[in-house]
């Protein structure tokens, strides 16, 4: 019993790593598309190719 407690802790811990992670990733993808957009605003061309 206590060892399917701890497994539930540490997918929960994991869960959590998972969703920063995934957050973290949105964030950078985010300010990324606004660089690129001023920069193509700004300088009329997109040094930035792909933004996957």
């Amino acid at each position: 019993m206590e060892t399917a407690i701890r497994s539930y802790d540490d997918v929960d811990s994991w869960n959590t790593v998972i969703f920063l992670y995934k957050a973290a990733l949105k964030e950078v993808g985010t300010k990324l598309e606004i660089l690129n957009d001023e920069f193509q605003h700004v300088h009329r061309y997109n040094p930035i190719e792909h933004i996957k």
